[in-house]
């Protein structure tokens, strides 16, 4: 039988933790109508591909609000804004970010209501 090393563990369990971040993307995309229509089939290169981290710049940072405005009005984001998208899939920290934004005012549009 064969062992796993550390390595192969940290492999596994950062893929784990990459699979659920993605899902709960898609799933709050998908609440508020702005998962793109080819979303599913990026998901699915995923793997295929290998996609690293792409690098993410300050300027990616300062355009979430914008997105986050979209995709709480129902737009495609994949579609306006495709190497964000793609960024979101491939990097943690603007995932997160972006995730917080969209809650926070997702949040903050029915208390106004």
């Amino acid at each position: 039988m064969d062992t796993l090393t550390t390595t192969d563990l940290d492999l596994r369990t950062h893929s784990q933790i990459l699979h659920t971040e993605i899902a709960v993307l898609r799933r709050t995309l998908i609440e508020v109508n702005a998962w793109p229509e080819a979303g599913d089939m990026l998901l699915d290169l995923m793997p295929l591909s290998r996609w690293d981290s792409l690098p993410v710049s300050e300027s990616d940072f300062s355009w979430l609000p914008k997105v986050v405005e979209h995709a709480l009005s129902g737009k495609d984001i994949g579609e306006q804004y495709p190497a964000i998208f793609q960024k979101l899939l491939t990097n943690d920290k603007l995932r997160q970010t972006f995730l917080s934004q969209l809650v926070i005012k997702k949040d903050g549009n029915i208390l106004l209501q």
